[in-house]
């Protein structure tokens, strides 16, 4: 198939097709004369456009939906998972169909269809990435949306920033690098460990609440947790009083401590670390447990 830019969402196909997806969604085309050409985009009843890292170029009144993201590993395409399922689910209601594209329709429009099948269709990520590369054999997902699908897929398809599991700790921290690496900022969300109290990692020197269990940023899966050597230190995701220390967001690494008695409790290190489990863990934010008691709150 002739490598296209764009892909076609077609209702009435995608929800009667046993995979989700064929080649009859995705339409082989220019991506700047596709989508100025009404005649196009009247034909295949298009009324609605996500246009991913390419501005709004289309040739007649429709509802876009603007995403300014580039192609590159390390940008963060799984936090507009959600408003993109939302803007496809509200238009392929209505029985039209949705254009998703971007620059070569090869990484980008691709990994939206991909987290669209697997939020809506119940498919894992390799059966969503086979529906759709099946339909267009040209997709070349870069890595670092290949790991945030993947991180979706551990999120229970649940892109809300502000979600319990681990998986969506691993995001929170994603969110505050990106944003440390592209402004020298980083917006700290508060930690849902108030609304949902569990088992918490406290000071022992004097008891002040750090983290809970939901705060904790695994990197090692079941399998090589329990044959592997055991990590030394507690890794979290970046948490409020950590910013209570002048240089945590200036400096590259440092010490954690308490914000209340000032106890050394571990160290960050927004380049990385290497576990001793061997893993390269980035960035990090480790407590030592000696450090730490554990309570339930």
């Amino acid at each position: 198939m002739l490598c296209t830019t764009s892909s076609v969402f077609n209702p009435s196909e995608l929800r009667t097709t046993p995979s989700g997806i064929n080649s009859a969604t995705l339409t082989a085309a220019n991506t700047i004369s596709m989508i100025k050409d009404e005649a196009f985009l009247e034909a295949n009843d298009i009324q609605a456009v996500i246009a991913l890292g390419t501005g709004n170029l289309i040739g007649k009144p429709c509802d876009v939906l603007l995403i300014d993201i580039l192609d590159m590993e390390d940008e963060l395409l799984l936090p507009h998972f959600r408003d993109c399922i939302h803007f496809l689910n509200k238009h392929l209601d209505n029985g039209a169909a949705v254009l998703v594209h971007c620059v070569h329709g090869q990484s980008r429009s691709a990994a939206i269809c991909v987290a669209y099948l697997m939020a809506t269709q119940g498919q894992t990520l390799l059966e969503a990435y086979d529906a759709v590369q099946q339909a267009r054999q040209c997709i070349s997902i870069n890595p670092g949306f290949l790991r945030q699908l993947d991180l979706f897929e551990r999120m229970g398809h649940d892109s809300e920033v502000m979600g319990i599991t681990s998986a969506h700790a691993e995001l929170r921290t994603m969110m505050v690098r990106r944003q440390r690496m592209k402004t020298g900022i980083a917006d700290i969300v508060a930690s849902p460990q108030a609304i949902r109290p569990g088992q918490s990692a406290c000071c022992r020197k004097c008891n002040y609440v750090l983290c809970t269990t939901r705060n904790q940023v695994p990197h090692l899966d079941s399998d090589e947790a329990i044959s592997g050597e055991a990590c030394a230190g507690i890794f979290i995701e970046p948490m409020s009083w950590m910013m209570s220390q002048s240089s945590f967001i200036s400096r590259n690494d440092g010490k954690l401590l308490c914000p209340s008695c000032k106890a050394k409790l571990g160290s960050w290190n927004w380049i990385g670390v290497k576990c001793n489990c061997k893993r390269f863990v980035a960035p990090a934010f480790q407590l030592v447990p000696s450090k730490t008691q554990q309570r339930t709150l």
